[in-house]
């Protein structure tokens, strides 16, 4: 595996090293070379540092186009399924409500209604995936409550009432998860989704309006595809730099950046003439990947088959390796007091998990939480397997499920419904999957690394 510490100084990405051909100095001109290399490792920590920036501004340009304007909370009123694919490796405990949030002019209120114990979270993120709030069961409770949502510059006073919560950013993204039990749970959970509201300061008070945008046959980047873009990539960061720019600490990475050609405001697919650095560009698009994709599967430390890493959510400060990796497969992932999760791709002896085989998972002791506990299946691409149950995850509250005599629970992971055993069936597709454990609000042993799952065994 390559090095790649916090992108810092030393990096050193050999073309030959993951797979990318070198020109040979003798059939270039002087310099072509070195001019190559050098863009190459720029152009590498470039795309990894701004992956998750690319990502999040596609996903708002989207979302402000065709589902809801800044400072309006727009709800999934169903669990998600197999036909959704907005954002990779979702869950199906939980419907979503999202919102961006424009502080530039005044701070945003938030308001929450009394959910009566019902689990629910809204997470704020910056445009770079971190972590910086929680509003919620396990931060702020489940009672009612108003919240001031304040920008890095504004100066000014708030009611006595408000909760503030400062934000580093001006551009602000909450995702919010609220738990349904089952179909039948469907309108007591929308109607507490409908009580998030959002409203501009200066119009508190006022009921929230609420608009839809107007259809648009406009077409738009995919933020799960990103390489594909090419060396546009590089553009498409420029632009998004203008509107989001990064820490002040982090102006020294972009002086490294700008020195070939990369920054805010700049185009390098336009403005770049030299050949080696174009080739270098280019060859860094598939260079990161690789690192990103490396990072992902070599991410915390596995026991029973299954990886655990406590690094998920949070703020990655200048671990942008991690953060890149994070944003590509498994965006907006809470942090581990919120919600931890384990991932397996392989059985008890190391082999990929298949779904022409068949598996059992037996739970002696389930998951420690205060909250809630699921187990998702996906496929290879990170999203939902498309079954005749419409079964997408089991959990504390899959009604049916048959327990065995000691107490124990005993799923069956195949492709074929496994006979006599259904209710505690897991349909899997024919080729490769993968299991997500994710248990909300952990209990201490869990946290602590005490309490491990066990083991998918091929029967």
């Amino acid at each position: 595996m390559l090095s790649f510490t916090a992108l810092g100084a030393g990096l050193t990405v050999l073309p030959e090293a993951i797979g990318l051909r070198s020109v040979a100095s003798a059939q270039v001109k002087p310099g072509y070379q070195r001019r190559l290399q050098r863009a190459l490792e720029i152009g590498t920590r470039a795309y990894i540092w701004g992956y998750p920036l690319i990502y999040t501004k596609r996903f708002e340009i989207r979302r402000l186009a065709i589902t809801a304007p800044f400072n309006q909370f727009s709800r999934s009123q169903n669990l998600t399924t197999a036909r959704n694919r907005a954002v990779v490796a979702p869950n199906n405990d939980t419907l979503y409500s999202t919102a961006l949030l424009d502080l530039r002019q005044e701070p945003v209120v938030l308001s929450v209604s009394d959910t009566n114990g019902r689990y629910y979270s809204l997470q704020f993120f910056d445009n770079y995936t971190n972590t910086f709030a929680y509003v919620g069961r396990r931060v702020t409770g489940t009672s009612a409550g108003e919240y001031a949502i304040v920008g890095p510059n504004w100066r000014g006073s708030l009611p006595s009432n408000f909760k503030q919560i400062k934000s580093p950013v001006n551009t602000v993204f909450i995702l919010g998860r609220t738990l349904i039990d089952g179909e039948a749970d469907l309108p007591a959970a929308r109607a507490v989704q409908q009580q998030y509201t959002l409203v501009p300061l200066s119009r508190y008070g006022t009921p929230p309006v609420e608009v839809q945008p107007p259809p648009t046959d406009r077409q738009f980047l995919n933020p799960n595809d990103i390489a594909s873009s090419g060396i546009a990539v590089f553009d498409e960061l420029g632009e998004y730099l203008v509107s989001t720019p990064p820490r002040r600490s982090e102006a020294s990475l972009l002086r490294r950046f700008a020195s070939i050609g990369i920054g805010p405001n700049r185009r390098p697919s336009e403005e770049i003439t030299d050949e080696a650095t174009l080739e270098g560009l280019q060859q860094a698009i598939p260079a990161a990947e690789k690192l990103i994709e490396e990072k992902w599967s070599n991410l915390g430390t596995t026991t029973n088959g299954w990886s655990i890493s406590y690094e998920l959510g949070g703020d990655f400060r200048k671990d942008y390796l991690l953060r890149a990796a994070v944003a590509k497969y498994g965006i907006f992932a809470n942090v581990p007091e919120e919600s931890l999760y384990f991932g397996t791709d392989v059985d008890n002896v190391g082999n990929p998990l298949v779904g022409s085989n068949r598996y059992v998972l037996t739970f002696d002791q389930l998951p420690p939480v205060n909250a809630f506990w699921s187990l998702t299946l996906y496929g290879l691409d990170r999203f939902f397997y498309d079954n005749p149950l419409n079964r997408y995850a089991i959990g504390d509250r899959t009604p049916g499920l048959q327990y065995n005599a000691d107490g124990t629970l005993t799923l069956y992971i195949q492709n074929e419904a496994p006979a006599g055993n259904e209710p505690n069936w897991f349909p899997a597709p024919r080729d490769r999957f993968s299991l997500t454990l994710r248990t909300y609000e952990p209990k201490q042993i869990l946290l602590d690394g005490q309490y491990q799952p066990p083991s998918v065994v091929q029967i």
